[in-house]
């Protein structure tokens, strides 16, 4: 009867230690504590044959790096991306309990002119995980860089605007409360022009103008929907209930063959700030153009 409870005790301790070292081992990942993300891997020896992601936390912004298989590096191209991507890319690495592969380094040196990959993680806590291999992969390699090609890819081979095919844009946000905080800008294509109906800021709706723009003022829209993947707002309709007496925005787009919707209250999808002070400029210029 005292061995059983000797070995039972034994087993006990055991068991206890192998939770500690695990719980040690695992690195809890969210969308809010990621600071860096690299995952590069090779596809042959021919020129351009491997793939790198990148993402950096930078001045309270996420930016995506991506180089795609086949196109070198001056094709990368530098996105920023919203928090619901985060979440993704996130909740792969978690799925897949990517924090197991840390410290995983091997080689099957017995082959030549085979893949390599390599993976590195740091947390704003400065948690990391390191990665590599040559011919040798972590479990759950596969599915991770599946994931990962189709989320990456989905970013860098986002369709472009064609604004020249518009039916019609409109985008208003709110910027505070005080009377005529709100600002409106639409474009609707009437009998094959482009008419712009614009409300500034601390404009009453009653001295809304109406102004026909150019083909080199579409362009410029245009350029900067697409400098910014503005397309990629589609479908984002998001809410802070947290907040009272906050701001908000809508912003819709149809073209012959892109239609796009979003909307949000106090949260908003990726390079927001940077289309809407864009936007701006150009409305109030055409604003003040009109006698």
């Amino acid at each position: 009867m005292k061995k059983i409870w000797i070995i039972l005790t034994i087993v006990l301790v055991i068991i206890i230690s192998l939770m500690v070292i695990l719980k040690r081992r695992k690195i809890e990942l969210t969308k809010d504590n990621i600071k860096y993300i690299h995952f590069s891997y090779s596809t042959g020896n021919m020129m351009y044959s491997n793939v790198q992601y990148y993402v950096d936390y930078k001045d309270y912004k996420y930016i995506a790096t991506i180089k795609p298989d086949g196109l070198s590096e001056e094709e990368s191209k530098k996105i920023e991306i919203d928090e619901n991507t985060i979440e993704k890319l996130i909740n792969v690495l978690n799925k897949y309990k990517v924090y197991n592969w840390n410290k995983f380094h091997k080689n099957d040196k017995r082959i030549l002119d085979g893949n390599s990959f390599s993976f590195y993680l740091s947390t704003k806590n400065n948690k990391t995980i390191e990665a590599s291999g040559y011919m040798k992969w972590p479990k759950n390699y596969s599915n991770v860089k599946s994931e990962l090609d189709s989320i990456f890819s989905s970013l860098y081979n986002v369709e472009k605007i064609n604004i020249e095919d518009l039916d019609y844009l409109h985008f208003s946000y709110s910027k505070g409360y005080a009377m005529n905080s709100n600002i409106i800008y639409d474009i609707n294509k009437k009998d094959n022009k482009y008419i712009a109906s614009i409300k500034p800021y601390e404009i009453p709706n009653e001295e809304t103008k109406e102004i026909e723009i150019n083909k080199e003022t579409l362009k410029q829209i245009e350029n900067i929907l697409n400098k910014y993947n503005v397309v990629l707002w589609n479908g984002f309709h998001e809410n802070d209930k947290n907040v009272l007496d906050g701001d908000s925005f809508s912003f819709s787009l149809k073209t012959n063959d892109t239609k796009i919707s979003a909307s949000g209250y106090m949260m908003w999808p990726s390079n927001y700030s940077n289309v809407r002070d864009e936007l701006d400029i150009i409305f109030n210029k055409l604003y003040e153009e009109i006698s």
